[in-house]
């Protein structure tokens, strides 16, 4: 039966467990309710009762910085330009700081990630779309305005497959807060397993739309002693391209909101149109989160929010929205969906459902905190941009005659085809799979070596594609990732930031080449080398011999396994033979249990004289025909 993934809520107890175990109100009288919140299927239950209360639905909106060199509207350098300056307010234009005079001029390779970003989304292209001044004022948006495409947008109607999310595991092992399956361990009973929503290993999610708009400045509180707070703002970003892609309420749990926002992270770095660095906030998460009654008869029959765009997509009874902003890691995501869910349900219980509100998150309490309420619509009053003429997907934009001739040239192989590809035509597992297609240059990579390796062992016919294709795959994932990430986290000597990282994981930046890991891996299955030798190489290679082949460093270094039987017969009859193992042969010759211990004994003495060289099943069986010989008629 499927583990619960939850974690519970104590009613009018302090907020001092181990477990995180928040405090809520949950009753109007003295009767404590402990509310369960299953993180997978996003049900509330009444512990005590193990009634299903509500279910959470969650609608996301992310913002993702498009990886462009230069900004939307300007020539003012993006943190992807070779030049960009990383000290606040040295990297925007004239235009980007809403100078007198200055006019928006697009940029046409910003259009072009968008593009790509929203056909790998299934979405319905527009081929002509509208900016618009979005008004609202803000001291980090100079304008006073926000340039974006809300009522015109690029793409409509798309649609994303995502795999479910997983916890990661426990790094150590005893009583953790989490264990295995992801479940809070808390005192009393948990959600009746029977009551468990069936889940599918993926699920699909849809997309109203994606618009392309520009960024903001950032603003940074800093306390000045006291109470006193002084903000900082700086506008390096500000007029950054982004698009925002916003998801349809058809989630309906923590973890499958989780699981929405890494698939597309992992799509968007795929794709190139976006680095993903939520920590650096180039990928930013809203989340809209209210809850429905399991129970049609627990419906009130009034409608929380008539004027909801998602109306015809909420289930009967959901609750008003709150948004929770800017969050900025999949931890956040799932801490703030299971508060809000349980939060929302307290205050039900309580007879005073929320409003509408927009929110944020404290890590430091796991809590949502009340920005401001929602009264009513807020009038942004939108207008076209009058600086800028409808957008045109032409040869003027795209360089190429049609949308589809440009998506033909530029959309590649997507990840899931990529895994599907993998593990069917070269029989590789579904983990390798992921691994390979989570790093874009890994898949030609790992592709480009196993031809080669095939090319190397052509003509021994006991050596089948899939045994050369899994083996590279674990050489791949294991081995040089680990080197990749080992070189990618040395810091450089001068003007390196602390934590950062001198180059991404990618086997772009490997030292290896696709060439000198097929050859590697021949070596190991026509049993040249042995693992521990290939380990040896492999490190030579990306350290010291970065343009040397294996075999040649195998030979100028004697890691090269000895294989012919007369050469393991003389070095077995040498260690045998020689002085200072004598008490061991005769001990050897008395037979019984004396026969294993000793071979073991010799099997040791002839690998040390062999510095690990001898092949160690060719070496066992010429070590039993030498004893024959020595010692011939004992037996074990």
């Amino acid at each position: 039966m499927r583990t619960l993934l939850c974690k519970s809520i104590l009613a009018n107890i302090s907020n001092n467990s181990a477990f995180s175990c928040r405090s809520l109100s949950a009753a109007t009288s003295s009767t404590s309710r402990k509310l369960v919140y299953n993180r997978d299927t996003g049900i509330i239950t009444d512990d005590t009762s193990s009634q299903q209360l509500y279910r959470s639905i969650i609608g996301i909106e992310i913002h993702a910085q498009l990886a462009v060199p230069t900004k939307l509207f300007s020539s003012g350098p993006t943190k992807h330009h070779p030049d960009h300056n990383l000290d606040a307010n040295t990297s925007s234009s004239i235009h980007d700081l809403a100078y007198p005079g200055t006019l928006p001029l697009l940029s046409k390779s910003s259009v072009q990630k968008a593009l790509i970003s929203a056909a790998a989304l299934n979405c319905r292209i527009q081929e002509l779309s509208r900016f618009e001044r979005k008004h609202y004022t803000y001291a980090d948006l100079p304008f006073g305005y926000q340039v974006t495409q809300q009522r015109w947008p690029l793409a409509t109607e798309g649609l994303i497959t995502c795999r479910r999310y997983s916890p990661p595991q426990p790094k150590t092992k005893g009583n953790n807060a989490r264990n295995r399956g992801g479940q809070s361990k808390v005192s009393g009973n948990s959600s009746s397993q029977e009551d468990l929503v069936e889940l599918s290993k993926f699920f699909d999610v849809g997309i109203d739309r994606i618009q392309m708009e520009q960024d903001t400045g950032k603003t940074t509180a800093v306390s000045i002693g006291g109470s006193k707070t002084q903000y900082l703002i700086d506008f390096n970003r500000a007029g950054s391209a982004l698009i925002e892609i916003v998801f349809k309420p058809q989630i309906h749990s923590a973890h499958e909101a989780a699981s929405v926002v890494s698939t597309l992270q992992s799509l968007l770095k795929y794709l190139g149109t976006c680095d993903g660095k939520m920590e650096e906030g180039s990928l930013r998460c809203d989340l809209n989160v209210s809850i429905y009654p399991i129970s049609p008869s627990d419906f009130s029959g009034d409608e929380a929010d008539p004027n909801n765009p998602f109306k015809k997509y909420l289930p009967k009874g959901a609750g008003n929205r709150v948004e929770v902003k800017n969050l900025n890691s999949l931890r956040q995501i799932i801490q703030s969906a299971e508060y809000e869910a349980l939060r929302q349900t307290s205050q039900i219980i309580n007879g005073s459902p929320t409003g509408r509100e927009t929110r944020t998150f404290d890590p430091k309490s796991g809590k949502t905190i009340m920005i401001r309420e929602k009264g009513g619509d807020v009038d942004y009053r939108f207008m076209p941009e009058p600086d800028l003429p409808p957008v045109r997907l032409n040869r003027n934009i795209l360089g190429k005659n049609s949308v589809q001739e440009f998506l033909d040239d530029n959309l590649p192989e997507l990840p899931e085809e990529a895994i599907h590809r993998l593990m069917h035509v070269y029989g590789i597992s579904e983990a390798s799979a992921l691994i390979i297609t989570s790093d874009r240059p890994a898949i030609s990579f790992f592709v480009d070596s196993v031809a080669l390796c095939e090319q190397e062992l052509k003509g021994d016919n006991q050596i089948d594609t899939v045994t050369v294709s899994i083996t590279i795959a674990n050489w791949l994932c294991n081995d040089l990732f680990a080197l990749i990430k080992e070189s990618a986290s040395k810091k450089e000597e001068k003007e390196s930031l602390e934590g950062a990282l001198n180059h991404p994981i990618s086997v772009e930046y490997s030292n290896v080449s696709a060439e000198q890991l097929g050859s590697l891996v021949a070596l190991i299955l026509n049993e040249t080398v042995s693992t521990t030798q290939a380990k040896k190489l492999l490190g030579v290679m990306y350290t010291e011999e970065l343009n040397s082949l294996p075999l040649d460093i195998a030979e100028q270094n004697n890691w090269k396994l000895i294989s012919n039987m007369d050469q393991l017969k003389s070095l077995c009859r040498d260690v045998i033979q020689h002085g200072k193992n004598a008490k061991q042969l005769e001990q050897y010759k008395l037979g019984g249990k004396n026969v294993r211990k000793m071979t073991k004994f010799f099997t040791g003495k002839i690998m040390a004289e062999s510095r690990g060289n001898a092949h160690p099943e060719l070496m066992g069986k010429a070590l039993q025909l030498v004893l024959k010989e020595i010692a011939p008629g004992v037996e074990e």
